[in-house]
């Protein structure tokens, strides 16, 4: 009994049955032999893009390309999505510095639009969790965008507002060398960097603007000072979109065991990297691709290593196999070991899967996107279930990504932004869509605040209307009951935003945590009439109900659902009730909690 009376639980009965079991429920039905099952969405939160993108034949994605993920490789692997990585190398932190960083930015923003706008029947640019759901239905890939060095906001946050209108849903702070913003895990030694840096001013400001705005927060490459700051100012879930764990490899662009928790206390997710060196620790290996690297580019005439002019010459990929036939890669069961880990450490509702593909990652098993179910097969056989999988590959980010934008409504998006001139990169770059929707924000934002100011000539039609826009709600509806009786009634928008599904007095809407005090007012109610009693076993009124232990099963009480002493982790089966579609049952969620 102490075991239970240490746990926690969801509270009500019918929310424990149908939250608890998450990560132990499976889905007996595979999606195209991959498990996981009905309902999984693969999302890769790292996938690195060059300069020329799009732009040169080679790196027409839309095509059989050089690159490790290309739509066919997508397709081809079962991968449904994949963050773009708006990467920008770190540079010198005064003005031509901050503009070359910008234009890099400007044309990579502009490839992957280049890319949507070219292959619209296979892929479409997701701004939110409900449009990467939508495009799973469809049949169609989702192209989301991700910033790698917060230095290619050229210090001026008002880039940061123009990034989120082109579509980018994660920034990540810093890269190799410290910026603006904060302190990198790879402090430039050459620059003079300080080691373990924290977060500048502007870096806070920035994390606040990114809450405001619904835009994650990423501390993939932080210094452990920024990422102790990021977790102490953020005001919504924090991220890290490709780090893996430090107990394993002792590298500093891996996680800490501390770190892991601290993130899955913001509810966010660390996402598992699987790039070679921090998976598996090999000076050998390292140093042998540094020496061909400098080897290759010397035979091209040229005195730097350059990725993306040296990295598909046939003379550095006969080299690389040789380096592969003598160091071997670290393997898919060494990069899942580290899942393993990191969820023991945060949790199986805080981990996800990033491949950083293109930009280093490969392990052997898992060398490009066209081998993505390899990474699946492998979960499953080290022991994870169905559910767990979906959780991982993609229901972990989905949830964290909701609660973000959740964040943002109660934050509200108009407090933080930089006051200075729109910039160019603003003014010319930003698609009409994108600057549309903006001014369209900003209108009903100022539109709202001055309704606000004159609160007692407002109509309730004034009132909804005002939080429509406010909070960039798809649909609600609005009653008012006054003396027993509905005196208002106020629809607006849609049930599903984009389905032409309108709201209306007659639309159910799903009320979430809030069953949980309806469910105890009921019991109550049941209580009083004399139909059941607070210490009844659960048995006697569910006698389906089991839980692991059968002591378990036959002495919790009907008091113990509701004081969290089931035994069962907080938010434990909440993917059984969310994201959906699912087909679970009551029988399903039943079975799931043993």
């Amino acid at each position: 009994m102490d075991a239970m009376k240490r746990a926690r639980s969801v509270l009500g009965v019918l929310s424990l049955l149908g939250a608890f079991s998450a990560a132990l429920a499976e889905d007996a039905r595979p999606a195209n032999g991959q498990p996981g099952g009905r309902g999984l969405i693969t999302i890769d939160t790292h996938v690195d893009i060059p300069d020329a993108y799009m732009r040169e034949p080679r790196f027409d994605v839309g095509r059989d390309s050089v690159l490790k993920v290309d739509l066919g490789k997508m397709e081809r692997g079962g991968l449904d999505a994949a963050f773009f990585v708006i990467f920008v190398e770190q540079g010198a932190l005064d003005a031509a510095g901050y503009t070359r960083a910008v234009a890099v930015a400007d044309n990579k923003y502009s490839a992957i639009e280049k890319l949507v706008a070219g292959y619209p029947g296979r892929i479409r640019l997701a701004r939110t969790p409900t449009d990467v759901r939508r495009n799973k239905a469809d049949g169609v890939l989702s192209a989301l965008i991700g910033i790698e060095n917060g230095y290619s906001l050229g210090h001026d946050l008002a880039r940061l507002d123009a990034a989120y209108a082109r579509g980018a849903r994660y920034l990540g702070v810093v890269h190799v060398g410290n910026n603006d913003l904060c302190g990198s895990s790879a402090p430039d030694a050459k620059r003079g960097d300080v080691p373990d840096a924290g977060l500048s001013d502007f870096g806070a400001q920035a994390v606040a603007r990114a809450n405001a705005l619904g835009m994650m927060v990423d501390i993939s490459h932080a210094s452990d000072a920024c990422i102790a700051d990021v977790l102490r100012v953020a005001r919504a879930p924090v991220i890290a979109s490709h780090s893996s764990a430090r107990a394993l490899v002792a590298h500093p662009r891996n996680l800490t065991d501390a770190q892991l928790r601290g993130i899955a206390a913001t509810g966010g997710v660390a996402q598992a990297v699987a790039y070679k060196e921090f998976v598996k620790a090999d000076p050998g290996r390292l140093a042998a691709e540094e020496a061909l690297q400098k080897a290759v580019a010397t035979t091209a005439g040229d005195t730097d290593w350059d990725s993306e002019k040296h990295g598909y010459r046939d003379d550095y990929v006969r080299g690389m196999a040789d380096i592969d036939a003598h160091s071997p890669l670290a393997t898919l069961d060494e990069y899942v070991a580290h899942i393993r880990h990191m969820v023991s450490v945060a949790g199986i509702g805080h981990v996800g899967i990033a491949s950083d593909f293109d930009g280093g990652g490969e392990v052997d098993g898992w060398r490009d996107a066209s081998e993505t179910r390899n990474v699946a097969v492998s979960l499953r056989r080290h022991g994870f279930s169905d559910a767990q999988i979906r959780a991982l590959w993609g229901g972990n980010l989905l949830r964290t990504w909701t609660a973000v934008e959740a964040a943002a409504s109660k934050i509200g998006h108009a407090g933080t932004a930089s006051t200075r001139a729109p910039s160019a990169f603003i003014a010319t770059r930003a698609s009409s869509a994108a600057t549309a929707t903006a001014t369209a924000t900003a209108t009903a934002t100022a539109t709202a605040t001055a309704t606000a100011t004159a609160a007692p000539e407002r109509t309730v039609e004034d009132i909804v209307d005002a939080v429509v826009a406010r909070y960039h709600l798809p649909g609600i509806a609005v009653g008012v009951i006054q003396d027993g009786r509905v005196t208002n009634v106020v629809t607006r928008g849609e049930l599903v935003a984009g389905s032409g599904r309108k709201v209306t007095p007659d639309s159910l809407f799903k009320i979430a945590s809030n069953s949980k005090a309806m469910t105890a007012t009921v019991l109550a109610r049941l209580v009083q009439a004399g139909k059941l009693r607070w210490d009844d076993p659960v048995v006697k009124h569910l006698p389906g109900f089991r839980m692991q232990d059968p002591w378990v099963t036959q002495h919790i009480l009907v008091r113990d659902l509701l004081v969290h002493n089931s035994g069962l982790p907080e938010g434990g089966g909440d993917l059984m009730l969310w994201p959906e579609p699912n087909e679970f049952t009551r029988a399903d969620i039943l079975a799931g909690l043993a």
